[in-house]
């Protein structure tokens, strides 16, 4: 059984609306779709073990390896007010914080603007999006993360869960814990995301979080309320690092 049919499971049992898919195009595609479906729902996430047409930032497409060997899932949020810039630096350092929590041992990092890395090799991918239609908003926060492999022919160097850590440490039983701890973490950004400035607390954390990526060349010195890093001489707005 895939993490994606265990994380059906977990939804179900808390009667969160759920959607899963053997194979589709794309699970974000799938949501924004059906937004306004969802429109008095607070959570519906739609789930997949493959994506023929997964995409990440930009013109930047999400490969997985298939047959369930990553999770692919996108997760629909009804926020009160729209979005702010600074929610994909809040739903990366969400994720982050859900994977330290449920594998403390691991050597976790995050990469702006839209990366999780394990022992400064890509595990995982996020796409935030928003979609609206008058009054009703959906933020829809788009996650792929290698499970059991990595992706082959591509230029960055992936990494995958079951590689990096021990086979116990890969169980139904945690990848539930993490999916609790993702859904709360999530709905914490969600909610700091609909304000114009991060909070001190959060700036701080994200600064450990992104210096802990053993590839980056420069340390960043302080995270700006606004999302903006500064590295030594320069700063950069977080979408452009």
């Amino acid at each position: 059984m895939s993490v994606n049919q265990w994380t059906k499971k977990w939804a179900e049992s808390k009667g969160i609306r759920c959607r899963y898919y053997r194979e589709t195009e794309s699970t974000n595609s799938h949501a924004k779709d059906e937004f306004l479906r969802d429109s008095n729902v607070e959570l519906s996430i739609y789930l997949a073990d493959h994506q023929t047409q997964g995409r990440g930032r930009g013109e930047n497409s999400w490969l997985d390896g298939g047959n369930g060997q990553c999770f692919l899932a996108s997760l629909s949020y009804k926020p009160v007010a729209p979005p702010q810039p600074i929610i994909t630096a809040l739903i990366g350092l969400a994720v982050y914080k859900s994977l330290i929590e449920i594998w403390p041992k691991l050597k976790w990092s995050l990469k702006a603007p839209n990366d999780i890395l394990l022992d400064g090799k890509k595990l995982a991918g996020i796409l935030v999006e928003t979609v609206q239609q008058g009054a009703e908003i959906r933020t829809i926060v788009g996650l792929g993360i290698n499970i059991t492999n990595a992706p082959e022919g591509i230029d960055q160097e992936h990494t995958s869960l079951a590689h990096e850590a021990k086979p116990e440490d890969v169980s139904e039983n945690l990848w539930h814990q993490f999916i609790e701890s993702l859904q709360w973490n999530l709905k914490i950004a969600i909610e700091d995301g609909q304000l114009n400035h991060l909070a001190a607390s959060a700036c701080d954390e994200l600064k450990v979080a992104l210096n802990k990526n053993p590839n980056l060349l420069d340390k960043v010195e302080k995270v700006q309320l606004d999302g903006s890093l500064d590295f030594p001489g320069k700063t950069l707005p977080w979408h452009k690092v």
